[in-house]
Parts: C-alpha cells; structure tokens; sequence
C-alpha cells in the first residue's frame, strides 16, 4: 500500500507542476 501512496503523491506533486508551468507557458500546452 506505501508503494501506492507513494505513487500518488509523486504523481499529484508532477500534475501540480505540469499545471503550473501549462499557466505559464500556454503556447507549450
């Protein structure tokens, strides 16, 4: 179960990035 936790934090931390720069940076998204 860790390893899925793990997963999804690392996954939720990645969606939030990708989002943020996406924000930033239309023309890349």
């Amino acid at each position: 179960m860790a390893v899925f936790c793990a997963i999804g934090v690392v996954l939720g931390i990645a969606g939030v990035v990708y989002m943020g720069v996406a924000l930033c940076r239309p023309e890349r998204f």
